[in-house]
């Protein structure tokens, strides 16, 4: 028995490792869900389609949705189809977040809780592969009907979207970046890839004080759904450390204008949600306007700010 143990003491680093908390990229708090794509649809199973359901009968194989490609696929020539993928874990959030930097945002894990529990899905994971346009404007994520139904009352597809969710796109990386046509939906060759945020917290949806951030290490997200496309937004305020009038960016320097650092901070100003992200240049970080709306009593504060 000594001996078996002993034998085991080796691993222990690396199990350790395994069950580290991931830090939180992108959090929305309060956020609706909807659905975009059924993968397990056919004639004789449509769980929102037909007779008093929110779908006409086979709608996700009809529209075309269901052979339609992903946002991240966008360097693929030849990309495969969410049915040629064929899993229901893909989420799709706002498309203009994901459009400032696919290569940092496609791939990673999404976690979603509801009523203080985490929604799990027996495929595995939900991965962050589309983008949203609907999202862009509203606190929406869009998800497969499958996981849709895991949150709708009664679990239930009539029409009633999930509500009153926290969605949290996390430091995991699911899948690789597609950067050409040999990508495979297989596991990431960096299961982890650490990231420079602190694991800020902010508060979304239709208030909450701004002004008070907190640093935390696996916030809750929020989640909605809605036909095509799957949106989040980020939340407000961000936290402690250095001067509002000057940051220290990841590449050095004095962050100015709206510069910031670092990616997936936030902060609520004049009202509005912003997430710290790629948006005119691939070289530094800017405040981009997200949906939700904030309060804070101090007005905007750049990460770091006193």
């Amino acid at each position: 028995m000594i001996s078996t143990l002993l034998s085991l003491l080796p691993l222990l680093p690396a199990l350790a490792g395994s069950f580290a908390s991931a830090t939180t990229l992108w959090e929305m708090d309060n956020a609706s869900g909807t659905f975009y794509y059924d993968l397990t649809e056919t004639t004789t199973y449509d769980q929102c389609g037909g007779s008093g359901k929110a779908e006409a009968v086979m709608w996700a194989w009809d529209s075309g949705i269901n052979n339609s490609t992903t946002l991240c696929e966008t360097k693929m020539v030849n990309p495969p189809s969410l049915a040629s993928i064929g899993t229901n874990r893909i989420v799709a959030m706002n498309a203009n977040v994901l459009n400032a930097d696919l290569a940092g945002w496609c791939g990673k894990e999404v976690k979603v809780f509801q009523d203080g529990a985490e929604v799990v899905l027996d495929e595995g994971p939900f991965v962050l592969f589309d983008g949203c346009g609907a999202c862009e404007s509203a606190m929406i994520v869009d998800f497969s009907v499958k996981a849709a139904v895991m949150m709708m009352p009664g679990q239930v597809c009539t029409g009633a979207n999930p509500s009153g969710l926290t969605v949290q796109v996390v430091d995991t990386q699911i899948w690789d970046f597609p950067r050409d046509d040999s990508w495979q939906p297989t596991a990431a060759s960096q299961p982890m890839k650490t990231s420079s945020n602190a694991g800020i917290t902010g508060v979304g949806g239709s208030g909450g004080n701004a002004a008070a951030a907190s640093v935390t290490t696996g916030a809750a997200a929020v989640a909605t759904s809605s036909a095509g496309g799957a949106a989040a937004t980020a939340a407000a305020s961000a936290a402690t450390g250095a001067s509002s009038a000057a940051a220290t960016g990841s590449t050095g320097g004095t962050l100015t204008a709206n510069q910031c650092s670092p990616k997936g901070a936030t902060q609520c100003s004049g009202g509005e949600n912003q997430i710290c992200n790629y948006v005119t240049s691939d070289v530094y970080l800017e405040w981009q306007t997200v949906p939700g709306s904030c309060t804070s009593k101090r007005g905007p504060r750049r990460l770091g700010a006193a």
